[in-house]
C-alpha cells in the first residue's frame, strides 16, 4: 500500500497560491524578456531603415547633381548647335547656288573670250 501524505486545507491552498504566484512570476519575467528582445529587433530594424533611407537621399542628391549637370550639358549644346550644324537640305541649297553661280561665270568668261575671238 501507498502511504498517503495528509495536507491540512490551508496548507493546501498555501501550496496552490504559492504555486500559481510562481507560474505567475515566471510568465511575467518570460513576457518581460520576449518583449525586450521584440523591441531590440525593432529598434536594430529601425536603425537599418533609417541608414537605408540615408544612403538613397545621398544617392538621390548625386543623381540630381548629375541630372543637373546633363541639362546644363543639353542646353550648351543646343545654344551651340545651331550655329555649328547645317542641314543636309541646307548644305545641298547652298551648293546648288554656288554651282550656278560658277556656271554663270564660266559661260561669261566664254562668252568674253567668244566674242574677243570673233573681233580678232
Amino acid at each position: 500500500m501507498a502511504a498517503v501524505i495528509e495536507i491540512p486545507l490551508p496548507a493546501a491552498i498555501t501550496l496552490v497560491v504559492a504555486f500559481l504566484g510562481c507560474m505567475f512570476a515566471f510568465g511575467k519575467i518570460l513576457l518581460a524578456q520576449f518583449d525586450k528582445r521584440i523591441a531590440e529587433r525593432f529598434q536594430a530594424q529601425d536603425k537599418a531603415w533609417d541608414l537605408q533611407l540615408d544612403a538613397l537621399k545621398m544617392r538621390q542628391a548625386e543623381e540630381n547633381i548629375a541630372l543637373a549637370n546633363l541639362r546644363e550639358k543639353v542646353d550648351d549644346l543646343s545654344r551651340v548647335l545651331p550655329l555649328e550644324y547645317v542641314r543636309r537640305e541646307d548644305h545641298i541649297r547652298f551648293s546648288a547656288v554656288i554651282d550656278h553661280k560658277l556656271d554663270r561665270l564660266a559661260e561669261l568668261v566664254l562668252q568674253t573670250r567668244g566674242n574677243s575671238n570673233a573681233r580678232n
